[in-house]
């Protein structure tokens, strides 16, 4: 909150001209389906974002969000990384808040970004062992908004296609702050990415790379994160995590996109016996992971139908317990500012496979900007 109020006054200590003002709803309602209980679920959002500058190397940028649910709120609806709520009013079915407030300034060609902002690592498209800040859940519809938090990002150009950065968040517990190198370079068509920091006492080191061989699009994410305190490493089995994930991308038509990858996690479980133990995992408990599995094919397919409508498929298959996660969509772009998604979810395998539990869902998205 200190933060907020410190950029506060450096905003009224200096002219501004408002560039542009970006206001946009986003609904999401869908049924889910599990042991033959039906629920229906109704999420809608609107969003303010007003982009300010005060000079040619001075600006900000203000969002602020509202979302309503049908279903009461059980918790805050902090996520992991958000320190600080910002929120500006909320009960049973309705949240407001302040979700950005980034001021950006350059000096001597270091670029300096402080406030509340989104932040993602890594170059996965789909399940990600990188980014660790609020990544998406697999199956994701709404991943054009993503939640801010409070960081200072200070970035700064190494040659013609390189970059360097070094990110620092706080939190209420000096000890939890989190802290961040990263390395960008582009060689060869190929852009390399490494990471290395420490977030919530726990040590991270991450290397990514994403780029073109031969017309044909690649991708990858390693990491390994240590926890420093795990009070329910019983078996020396979870004090880290090392994963990766492994990616191609073709196109057999021009108008068509095929994904596969293969996604592997070390604190995953090899059989349904064990998804107890993987559940108490400081990843899984953290939501910088999703799945409880060791091994996963994944399978992306996206194909345009006409010139505004597009199909699309995203499948998940756990090599360990055999269970998969199925989800078809359609999306349809209404207008120049509107679009519209169709979609159906689905979990195959037993009640205590890790999809099988899922509950199935058939729901719709849309967004307009105005």
């Amino acid at each position: 909150m200190k933060l907020f109020l410190f950029l506060i006054l450096i905003s009224i200590s200096f002219p501004f001209v408002l560039n542009d003002s970006i206001h946009s709803i986003r609904n999401l309602f869908f049924t889910s389906t599990f042991n033959n209980k039906s629920n229906f679920h109704f999420n809608g959002a609107f969003r303010n974002v007003f982009n300010v500058s005060i000079n040619d190397n001075v600006d900000f940028n203000i969002h602020l969000n509202h979302q309503y649910f049908n279903k009461s709120l059980l918790t805050n609806n902090l996520n992991r990384f958000e320190q600080f709520s910002h929120h500006l009013y909320q009960n049973q079915h309705l949240i407001s808040k302040i979700d950005r407030f980034q001021f950006n300034f350059s000096h001597k060609q270091v670029d300096f970004v402080l406030g509340r902002q989104a932040i993602s690592f890594g170059t996965s498209h789909f399940i990600s062992v990188m980014d660790i800040i609020n990544p998406f859940a697999p199956g994701t519809i709404d991943s054009s908004y993503k939640s801010g938090i409070d960081a200072l990002r200070i970035q700064k150009a190494t040659g013609d296609t390189g970059e360097i950065e070094f990110i620092f968040s706080p939190n209420e517990s000096n000890k939890d702050n989190a802290y961040f190198f990263r390395s960008r370079q582009l060689i060869k068509n190929i852009d390399y990415e490494f990471l290395i920091g420490r977030f919530r006492q726990h040590n991270m080191i991450a290397f990514a790379f994403e780029g073109e061989i031969k017309k044909q699009s690649i991708w990858g994410e390693s990491s390994f994160i240590q926890f420093d305190n795990n009070p329910f490493d019983f078996n020396n089995h979870q004090s880290y995590n090392l994963s990766f994930n492994i990616g191609l991308d073709f196109h057999p038509h021009e108008f068509e996109n095929i994904s596969i990858s293969w996604f592997h996690q070390q604190s995953g479980a090899k059989n349904p016996q064990d998804f107890t133990r993987v559940l108490s995992n400081p990843s899984f408990k953290e939501q910088f992971s999703y799945l409880k599995g060791k091994n996963y094919f994944n399978l992306n397919y996206q194909r345009k139908i006409k010139a505004l409508v597009d199909i699309g498929l995203s499948f998940i298959y756990n090599i360990n317990d055999y269970s998969i996660f199925f989800q078809p969509k359609l999306s349809i772009n209404t207008s120049n500012n509107s679009d519209l998604v169709i979609f159906y979810s689905v979990g195959i395998g037993s009640q205590t496979s890790d999809f099988g539990s899922f509950s199935n869902t058939i729901g719709i998205f849309s967004q307009y900007y105005f």
